[in-house]
């Protein structure tokens, strides 16, 4: 029997190797990953619609520099706010049709001021057993109050499809979003 003599790489080649083996993994894998991407559809739709809502939300300045200075500002600049002159908003109602950017407007106070947000709607509110609806409200803000700071937006459509029946037929609709101070 021959013994064949082997003789061993250096540290350094195998390294060499080894780093272009895997250099080629990883290269393969982003080709792959860019081209078998599941949500590439979801993502140019929510591009789309995002740059939609932006044309049309852009025409409120009024609306979105208003928010900004109740919402915005104190969360950013809560030292303004020390004294007993200035109060903070404790809330701000959004009312108006649906489809007039309402929750698009609140997503994006939370982004830009930085705030967790949470998106409730009025059916996970509502129970038909007596006190249910209490204690999930409660446990909604000591999340929110948890998670500080914190933005709740209540969708409230289900719950005020009468009075906006009323207001329809009365002639009081308008297309933009309007605000309250809380």
């Amino acid at each position: 029997m021959s013994q064949v003599s082997r003789t061993r790489r250096p540290l350094w080649e195998e390294l060499v190797i080894q780093g272009v083996a895997l250099g080629g993994v990883v290269l393969s894998m982003r080709l792959c990953l860019k081209y078998l991407d599941p949500y590439k559809e979801q993502r140019a739709l929510a591009r789309k619609r995002a740059a939609f809502l932006k044309e049309h939300l852009g025409r409120d300045l009024q609306l979105i520099q208003e928010l900004e200075a109740k919402v915005v500002v104190p969360m950013l600049r809560p030292e303004l706010y020390r004294t007993t002159l200035w109060k903070p908003a404790r809330g701000v109602l959004l009312y108006g049709p649906p489809g007039t950017g309402k929750t698009m407007l609140a997503k994006s106070l939370a982004k830009h001021s930085g705030c967790y947000f949470l998106n409730i709607t009025a059916s996970s509110i509502m129970s038909k057993w007596l006190g249910d609806a209490n204690r999930l409200v409660r446990a909604i803000f000591s999340l929110a109050s948890k998670l500080q700071p914190c933005i709740i937006f209540i969708a409230l459509t289900p719950s005020t499809r009468a009075v906006r029946h009323l207001r329809e037929v009365a002639g009081d609709v308008g297309n933009t979003p309007k605000l309250f101070h809380i």
